[in-house]
């Protein structure tokens, strides 16, 4: 493709080189005359036509460069995301934990630490209990960017619990020293819907009022798991 590209835009240079030498010749040989001029015009506005030409090729060979390298790998099927999930079985070729260093973290105070269940997984999370449990408060369920949780990510949910969110972080499989094997956003998806689930029936919680957020890795799971 790239060598056919080339060629075009080359001849279409050699074309326009081979007219202009053409059109100078005549003048070369006879000199600069008065009924030059009406040649001179011809060449200039050969020129810039083939100015006009090149820089239009240029843009098309960029604009296809650009969608050879950023291509989807896979064809994109229009199906509905929730439907093809549904159907879908992740096949791991090696199973491991997330390729981030993650150590346990210990809650600050006033955070609780809870497990949850997600499959057979057993796993944990922070979230802020509302000091009152007989008002039914809005809730965020808030993923953390990187494939390891620090209390960093905690910091970051800041906003939510000063605003009277209660707000529930999951730490995801192969995490932090966490069961089950990183999948890199395939099966922590279940693990997200998992941790939303528990956090829909924490006293305190209004379950019809759960948003969720998400930074960096997080946020690509909140699309996800919309």
């Amino acid at each position: 493709m790239a060598y056919v590209i080339t060629r075009t835009l080359t001849g279409t240079m050699v074309r326009g080189a081979a007219c202009i030498a053409l059109l100078l010749a005549p003048i070369m040989r006879g000199g600069a005359q008065e009924g030059d001029r009406k040649e001179l015009d011809e060449l200039r506005s050969l020129i810039e036509r083939q100015r006009i030409e090149l820089n239009e090729q240029r843009r098309q060979i960029n604009a296809l460069d650009e969608y050879l390298r950023f291509a989807p790998a896979v064809e994109v099927v229009d199906q509905d995301y929730v439907k093809a999930r549904a159907g879908f079985k992740t096949s791991l070729i090696r199973r491991g934990p997330s390729p981030d260093i993650g150590a346990p973290v210990v809650p600050p105070g006033g955070v609780a630490e809870i497990q949850y269940p997600s499959g057979p997984l057993r796993l944990k999370a922070w979230v802020n209990r509302p000091a009152d449990a007989s008002r039914q408060l809005p809730a965020v369920l808030f993923l953390h960017g990187g494939f390891a949780f620090t209390s960093d990510d905690w910091e970051q949910s800041k906003p939510y619990r000063d605003a009277g969110f209660v707000v529930l972080t999951p730490m995801l499989r192969g995490e932090n020293g966490q069961p089950g094997a990183f999948s890199y956003f395939y099966d922590e998806v279940d693990d997200v819907l998992a941790a939303a689930d528990v956090l829909a029936k924490l006293p305190g919680v209004d379950s019809k009022r759960i948003y969720l957020a998400g930074h960096s890795a997080g946020g690509t799971l909140t699309m996800l798991a919309r």
